[in-house]
């Protein structure tokens, strides 16, 4: 995502501002974000019951809702209906 002021966002959820495009190509922020790497390497660095879910390989979870909820990005889906404790965070 990016917002009136060039800073790129890897979504609206997700108030981390990973680059700005009038320091860099969106090409290179993309390319060099430790956020961007992180989520496309989301079988690895995603916890609790996102990481082990049998629905991984296809779906994340709402990275925003992670962390808005929680202050974190690759914590689980507090409102994924198969994440049972998913809500315990609220």
């Amino acid at each position: 995502m990016v917002n009136a002021r060039g800073e790129v966002k890897p979504c609206v959820g997700v108030d981390i501002v990973i680059g700005r495009l009038e320091e860099k190509p969106l090409k290179d922020i993309l390319a060099q974000s430790k956020v961007i790497r992180d989520l496309k390497d989301h079988r690895r660095t995603m916890k609790g019951a996102c990481r082990t879910c049998e629905k991984a390989d296809s779906c994340y979870g709402c990275r925003g809702a992670a962390y808005q909820v929680t202050g974190d990005y690759l914590e689980a889906d507090p409102f994924c209906w198969d994440n049972p404790g998913g809500c315990d965070f609220i």
